[in-house]
């Protein structure tokens, strides 16, 4: 039994097919290559049809499966015969090459925006290892000139050294030799008293010149601000905790002394005695940063405390009793409340100090915020809540009445200064 099925105009049937299989391809492939492929396909299915120059009708025998199939009655009638096996297999050869040729083109492997992933990859690599390189010559720089402070220092003990030998020598001398003369007649000694007393005279104990022990240059590693501003945190003050000798203002960012005691409530939050208050932000891990301006002020103390700290009575802040602070005292006295305290030697003034707050390693650091000098860095271990410490200092008829101002996280990067954010 034979069946056979009347196909539509050729080109009709090629317009429709080309139409059918561009609309799937646009909405399931997105590589334009593989989709310039598929349209060379199309035009190649074209250019077959009309090489082979087919009848605009054709008819296609279809054979069944069944025993006993004759020769078919098409070649009869005077139609080209096709055979389903030869159809199939030009359709298996076209499908095949249009899934396997783009996926085996290296064209298709590496596309442009695989091409754009490894150019990005390379930029990072090539701008960190210029950065590693530039760190580890400003490294190397830095080292230098420590040890060429820390050998100059040297080379000053030493001549003190030396000055304090010479009259320790002579001093020794001149002990032997009053020793001796001890010894001699009591006659023969009243006769040299003189000369021994003159000689004594002559010998005059000088101090030596004072040499400072302290490093004068403290190091600051390029772009270390820019990689602490990614840990940067909002802090405001927290009104609750402030004194009553503490001034406000409306955004909890600036905090000023004033002379007189406002009537606020009572209350087991707020310091009564200490003219200090703490920021609103709670830490349990993570890193935090953030900045305070300290520009004109005589005296301030900023760091961070324990949420458990009490705030009643005189105390004395030190990692022992919660705290982790610096401070300024006098207009140029610095130093790390530690115990005892740690003087320290800035060699420039700061106008704002960076706090950075490394909870899991225990670390809490002070950086001038202007330049990126390291100051101080405690190393401890934390647990339960911090939270930012604050003491703006007292009034002190007036002098010390500029405010502390934190400095907020868009000034930071838009180059604000402290003295534009009053």
């Amino acid at each position: 039994m034979y069946v056979f099925m009347e196909l539509i105009d050729k080109n009709a049937f090629v317009e429709m097919y080309t139409k059918i299989l561009m609309n799937f391809l646009k909405k399931n492939i997105y590589n334009h290559r593989l989709i310039h492929k598929c349209g060379e396909l199309s035009l190649g299915l074209e250019k077959l049809e009309r090489d082979r120059e087919i009848e605009t009708v054709r008819f296609v025998c279809l054979q069944s499966l069944g025993k006993g199939v004759g020769e078919c009655s098409c070649s009869r009638m005077g139609f080209p015969q096709v055979s389903v096996d030869q159809v199939g297999g030009e359709c298996r050869t076209g499908w095949v090459s249009l899934w396997s040729d783009p996926m085996a083109s290296s064209a298709f492997c590496v596309c442009p925006w695989q091409e754009k992933v490894e150019e990005r990859r390379a930029l990072i690599v090539s701008g960190y290892e210029r950065r590693r390189q530039a760190m580890a010559e400003e490294e190397q720089l830095l080292l230098r000139q420590l040890q060429d402070e820390a050998q100059e220092t040297l080379k000053k003990l030493q001549v003190n050294w030396a000055f304090l030998l010479g009259q320790c020598t002579r001093l020794r001398d001149l002990i032997s030799e009053m020793e001796q003369k001890c010894q001699q007649p009591a006659a023969s000694l009243l006769k040299d008293v003189k000369v021994a007393l003159t000689r004594s005279e002559d010998v005059s104990l000088q101090e030596p010149q004072p040499i400072s022990m302290d490093l004068q240059d403290l190091y600051d590693v390029p772009g270390l601000m820019e990689s602490l501003q990614r840990y940067s945190v909002p802090v405001t003050f927290d009104p609750d905790t402030a004194n009553p000798y503490l001034l406000l203002s409306d955004n909890l960012l600036c905090v000023q002394v004033g002379d007189q005691k406002q009537d606020l409530p009572k209350s087991l939050s707020r310091f009564e005695t200490c003219t200090c208050l703490l920021g609103c932000q709670q830490f349990t891990t993570g890193r935090h940063y953030w900045e305070v301006c300290v520009e004109s002020k005589t005296s301030w103390t900023l760091g961070v405390c324990r949420e458990s700290v009490s705030r009643q009575g005189i105390f004395t802040p030190s990692p022992a009793t919660g705290f982790w602070t610096v401070w300024l005292r006098n207009g140029n006295e610095y130093a790390a409340l530690t115990s005892p305290l740690t003087e320290l030697a800035l060699r420039a003034r700061p106008g704002a100090i960076g706090i950075f707050l490394d909870y899991d390693a225990g670390e809490v650091s002070f950086y001038n915020a202007d330049n990126g000098s390291h100051i101080f860095t405690f190393a401890d271990s934390f647990s339960g809540p911090l939270r930012p410490y604050f003491y703006p200092g007292v009034w002190a008829g007036g002098l010390n009445n500029a405010p502390l101002i934190i400095r907020p996280a868009s000034s930071k990067t838009s180059g604000k200064s402290c003295s534009s954010l009053r």
